[in-house]
């Protein structure tokens, strides 16, 4: 992106959005293939939205990839949902994940690549363990990477990824650094 692009995006105002539940994931997905004349079965259906974790983007892309793979045919089959899955979230790696990372710190990327060693939420104990760090310095860079809402908090003591499939996208291209 150019500068005057950025510029205008950091000044414009920002809404969340939020989780979409499961039925409107389906709905979403569904409407658009029917409204272009094809169909998908239930259970195809449920392999997309899966894919998408309830977020509204990945919505979009895992439609929009998996609706390119053979749009002559009639039904979008298993075996597309799978591929146009797999496909939405590679690009979102670089749609997503690659320039909200381009700002972070080396000590910001410590952080999360310490974070990606769980499969869940990870307690702030097992990352300043990690880091080999006190709970002081660790807490700064928890503020600062929920400020730049990469991580967001849990329970007492929990943190955790805030953009979807962040945790596998650092495990696949950071793995050296894990």
């Amino acid at each position: 992106m150019n500068d005057e692009v950025l510029t205008f995006l950091r000044r414009a105002e920002r809404h969340t959005l939020g989780l979409v539940t499961h039925a409107e994931v389906n709905r979403a997905l569904r409407e658009p293939i029917k409204t272009s004349g094809r169909t998908i079965g239930a259970d195809v259906l449920q392999v997309m939205a899966e894919g998408t974790s309830g977020y509204p983007f990945l919505i979009q892309l895992v439609g929009a990839q998996t609706r390119r793979l053979h749009p002559r045919e009639a039904e979008i089959s298993a075996e597309d949902a799978k591929e146009g899955t797999h496909r939405a979230l590679r690009r979102l790696g670089a749609l997503m994940h690659e320039p909200a990372l381009a700002d972070a710190s080396d000590i910001d990327k410590s952080f999360l690549l310490a974070m990606a060693k769980d499969d869940r939420p990870s307690t702030m104990s097992d990352i300043q363990e990690r880091l080999k760090v006190n709970i002081n310095y660790a807490s700064q860079y928890r503020l600062r990477l929920i400020a730049a809402e990469l991580i967001q908090p849990g329970r007492r003591g929990y943190v955790d990824f805030a953009l979807p499939y962040l945790r596998e996208y650092l495990r696949e291209h950071m793995a050296s650094n894990i």
